[in-house]
């Protein structure tokens, strides 16, 4: 992308952008709430074709307006909240429109072969001939990106793919992607979660207001310098956001089974009800 502006009415979305997408990278993208991330890919993925500047694709100019162009280039996102069938196989989900027919029927038995072998080139073990909502959540996203990848995609986007994962999910996704990335395919990856863009990034892009504030290898960075670039007021120490008075202040070390919050109900005329305490779960997120 070169010098890319987008505007929706009087809303500056995104102001003179330059990004650079390498070949077989992991590249993460982070910034705050309507930093301009999602709109800039969506840009890419030919989801808007109304925009200034121009977007190259191996050298040559593309001006995509719809998303089924950018497919045709071999540009595909997978969106954060899943777009799946629920109520049809795996095997129909990674088809979709290009059913095989045989005879002008659905010739199911190519179609469930297929789609297997599809998964398994990528090592997932998923049985096909499930419907996609009896699924877990993290299998439902990786079949996507398999969908994503039948339809030819070279150049994958994923917006906040960890969001509704579990830690064993998110492994799993993550060792997809490795194995994506060894064959060849680039990706971006967007994320709220530090550790998360950190573990698989190549490079982190940081994006504040709708511009490019950095772009810098993963393996040279950490989550404080990504909070410096990203809130820009604090940069001195991003330790501020965390304990400014009246903002978020930092909560004290827990561990599984701490107490960490007593509710204590009455209603009116009854008496006081027991305390509930309400104890510390562990999670990833801390």
């Amino acid at each position: 992308m070169r010098s890319v502006t987008k505007r929706f009415g009087g809303v500056t979305a995104l102001d003179g952008v330059d990004f650079a997408l390498g070949a077989g990278e992991v590249h993460g993208l982070i910034g705050e709430n309507g930093a301009g991330k999602s709109t800039m890919m969506k840009l890419f993925a030919g989801v808007y074709g109304d925009y200034g500047g121009e977007i190259r694709l191996e050298g040559r100019p593309v001006a995509f307006s719809s998303p089924a162009e950018a497919q045709a280039c071999g540009i595909g996102m997978v969106y954060q909240e899943l777009s799946g069938f629920p109520h049809l196989t795996v095997a129909e989900n990674i088809f979709g429109r290009r059913l095989p027919l045989r005879r002008g029927l659905v010739d199911y038995g190519a179609m469930n072969r297929d789609a297997q072998t599809h998964l398994h080139q990528f090592g997932l073990d998923i049985d096909v001939t499930h419907t996609m909502g009896r699924l877990p959540v993290g299998h439902q996203q990786l079949v996507e990106i398999s969908r994503v990848i039948w339809s030819g995609a070279r150049i994958i986007i994923l917006d906040e793919p960890t969001s509704a994962l579990s830690p064993p999910e998110t492994r799993r996704l993550f060792d997809f992607l490795t194995r994506l990335k060894t064959q060849g395919k680039t990706l971006v990856f967007i994320s709220h979660f530090f550790d998360d863009v950190l573990e698989i990034s190549d490079r982190v892009t940081v994006l504040k207001s709708g511009r490019v504030v950095a772009s810098l290898a993963a393996a040279s960075t950490d989550k404080h310098k990504l909070i410096s670039l990203m809130i820009g007021a604090h940069a001195a120490d991003p330790g501020r956001l965390l304990d400014a008075p009246g903002k978020h202040p930092r909560p004290a070390a827990t561990t599984a089974g701490d107490e960490m919050l007593t509710l204590r109900v009455h209603g009116r005329g009854a008496k006081p009800a027991r305390p509930m305490p309400l104890r510390c779960r562990e999670s990833r997120r801390g």
